[in-house]
């Protein structure tokens, strides 16, 4: 290894232990990658991730499956969706999230099922924690718990979309308004509410197919409201934290206009042309 792969492997490894302690701050590891290692070989990029990959599992093996379920599958599908074409098609950007997002909760779903043991001596410290120093009642303790039970997959979900949806934002904040979404995931909330309205069907796994859904076109709807504000306010900061403030106040109303501008039935004149998305 040359100095720049060492360099990039331990600051890899550092970045990995703040995301244990600011899980916020996750999207940091794959966008210093995907910065730093974008002019590394097959061979160096592997090399690499098994450097890293050991300095983690030395502190924790867990962290591992996290590191891999997450971060690296960020990473490398990124790499995928970025050269690799169907049929001459290149995915849209927000549907390269949505499926990034997928997928890395399945392996975190995989990998939890790995550590069984550890999450419930987890479970068992946190209900201590919250117990004995904030005086929360077993009640309220119990249905907290059996709130991530039921939606975890919703959770998990939206982790792994926050940590995709940054990661792509700083590698392509100026291509931004040019985002585009498939109408192809609507079938998804379709399906689900049909069978639970008219079929009757309940199931938690539909509910948190729902939200899943639900919450991937009030995130684009974040994206066209900054652009229909873009004209009125120059500073970019500004224009994500408002169009963010509007879609968490309005979220239903948010939902409809993302689902329906994916299907091109209302247009929005943003200016740039959808050719020139990043790729």
């Amino acid at each position: 290894m040359n100095k720049k792969m060492i360099k990039y492997s331990l600051i890899s490894i550092v970045l990995y232990n703040l995301v244990m302690l600011v899980p916020i701050t996750g999207f940091m590891l794959p966008n210093y990658k995907l910065k730093n290692g974008a002019e590394f070989t097959l061979r160096e990029h592997i090399t690499t991730n098994i450097v890293i990959l050991a300095g983690i599992a030395a502190i924790s093996y867990q962290n591992v499956l996290l590191y891999i379920s997450v971060f690296l599958a960020i990473e490398m599908l990124y790499y995928v969706f970025k050269y690799v074409k169907v049929k001459s098609y290149r995915f849209k950007i927000f549907d390269r999230i949505v499926i990034t997002s997928i997928i890395s909760t399945i392996l975190m779903l995989i990998c939890m099922r790995f550590l069984t043991g550890d999450i419930e001596s987890m479970k068992k410290l946190i209900g201590d924690m919250y117990i004995n120093n904030y005086g929360m009642s077993e009640k309220d303790l119990k249905l907290a718990f059996d709130f991530i039970r039921d939606y975890r997959y919703f959770l998990l979900y939206t982790y792994a979309g926050l940590m995709t949806y940054l990661t792509y934002l700083m590698r392509g904040k100026k291509y931004y308004k040019t985002w585009q979404v498939s109408y192809i995931w609507v079938v998804f909330y379709i399906i689900p509410f049909l069978a639970k309205k008219y079929f009757n069907v309940e199931s938690i796994l539909l509910q948190n197919i729902l939200l899943m859904t639900k919450i991937s076109y009030i995130v684009y709807a974040a994206k066209i409201l900054y652009n229909l504000i873009g004209n009125k306010i120059r500073f970019g900061l500004l224009k994500y934290i408002l169009s963010l403030v509007v879609v968490f106040y309005f979220p239903n109303t948010s939902f409809v206009l993302g689902g329906l501008i994916s299907f091109r039935m209302i247009k929005v004149k943003i200016g740039v042309e959808d050719k020139k998305e990043k790729k």
